[in-house]
């Protein structure tokens, strides 16, 4: 992992970034790619009710 650092503070880690091998980023593309012709007929509020729900899911991961 690398850590993420404030651009006005260097000494500031805000978080940690993972570093994903290329196998990985491949597979992810073709997911992504896979995906994308049911999220493409997905309506905006069905995709804004989904990405809403993520939204929520990372704000419960979040430390206080």
């Amino acid at each position: 992992s690398v850590e993420i650092t404030s651009p006005a503070d260097e000494k500031d880690v805000m978080g940690t970034c993972y570093m994903a091998s290329a196998d990985t980023v491949s597979r992810a593309f073709t997911l992504a790619q896979n995906a994308w012709p049911a999220w493409n007929k997905t309506p905006a509020r069905g995709r804004a009710e989904i990405l809403n729900k993520i939204a929520d899911m990372y704000e419960e991961r979040m430390p206080e």
